[in-house]
């Protein structure tokens, strides 16, 4: 196993397994998660644990380069050591530059992220799971306040495609978007999909096809929801994401969601609400059919607040909102739980 394999492996603390059973994310990666044909240091600086080395080494040098500059007056070597300095400072800029536009945004092994639009939007939107999938749609994304529209084009998206994206983008946190990692796709369907056979294989394959096609779209580019996908019939897959993907988190702010319950929530309507609320700083009032709309469902209104009840209720349950919430004249009125206000602060933290 080279350096950068070693550095791959310890990138997170392992996240514990829940008390639902899921297996760990990071139990997903495979032991050769590597870039193709990259070699020495240019490997290691594919890893956000090797840029902050790197550029954790050049501010040493740059002490040293300072102490070793102290009383020399005007000489060749003065010039050098300043020279030296002035590179450091150049390479530590760089590779700050690189954190910052070359690698999705920091979370935890217990989190996931994704841009506050998708969560508060029908793109990856609520129904029934067996219903027909539309072969091509266009959302608009563009947030109030946005200085550029944002819009989506591609396949139908579902909230277990949602699931599926937020894993990605998880398990490549800490990897340049352009780099491709190894994954175990029975380690994968284990942790999302919560059992591994050809059906649960089948789908998670599906799953990143539709990602592939699915285009954000902006003024003056486009960014695909997943770039390189490799799939053999025998040992581990290949992923990559595209590098533009960081430019949506600098657009749309970005949304922290816990990842136990998360996992643990029926994909749909219930998970739906779930993103939703994490990317309010406060719930107010709302009128069902604005949620309905907002969710994508093509359901009625009398039926769609029956099912809203149900969620409503395993949120309560999962401590997600406050139990007394209330449905009234067409309209909600509920509160998130302090777990959830609690969460939420401590990462915008970050």
């Amino acid at each position: 196993m080279n350096h950068d394999q070693k550095l791959l492996m310890q990138k997170t603390t392992e996240l514990q397994m829940s008390q639902t059973g899921h297996r760990t994310l990071e139990q997903c990666i495979s032991p050769n998660p590597t870039r193709h044909n990259v070699d020495g240091d240019d490997l290691c600086l594919e890893t956000r644990r090797g840029v902050i080395q790197q550029k954790s080494r050049s501010r040493e040098l740059r002490s040293i380069a300072a102490k070793e500059m102290r009383g020399l007056n005007d000489c060749p070597e003065r010039t050098l050591l300043l020279r030296e300095i002035q590179d450091r400072v150049q390479d530590e800029n760089n590779l700050e530059q690189s954190l910052q536009k070359e690698f999705i945004p920091q979370h935890g092994p217990a989190q996931f992220i994704g841009p506050r639009a998708f969560f508060v939007s029908p793109l990856f939107r609520v129904c029934k799971e067996n219903s027909a999938r539309k072969a091509a749609v266009l959302i608009e994304l563009t947030p109030k306040g946005a200085l550029q529209p944002i819009r989506y084009e591609g396949p139908e998206l579902r909230q277990t495609d949602a699931l599926v994206f937020l894993t990605l983008l998880h398990l490549l946190r800490d990897v340049k978007t352009k780099t491709a990692i190894r994954i175990n796709p029975s380690e994968v369907c284990k942790a999302i999909f919560k059992g591994y056979d050809g059906p649960k294989r089948k789908k998670l394959q599906s799953h990143i096809f539709r990602l592939q096609k699915g285009l954000i779209i902006f003024q003056s580019f486009s960014v695909q929801l997943c770039l390189q996908f490799d799939f053999p019939k025998v040992g581990a897959w290949s992923v990559s994401l595209d590098p533009k993907i960081v430019e949506l988190f600098s657009i749309t702010p970005k949304t922290w969601l816990r990842m136990e319950p998360r996992l643990g929530l029926t994909n749909g309507l219930t998970t739906w609400l779930f993103s939703f609320i994490e990317a309010q700083t406060r719930l107010i009032p709302m009128q069902v059919e604005k949620l309905l709309n907002m969710c994508g469902s093509e359901s009625t209104v009398k039926p769609f607040t029956k099912r809203l009840q149900i969620a409503l209720e395993q949120l309560s349950n999962a401590k997600i909102i406050d139990g007394g919430w209330s449905i009234r004249r067409g309209e909600l009125r509920w509160m998130k739980s302090k777990a959830s206000d609690d969460f939420q602060r401590t990462a915008e933290t970050q």
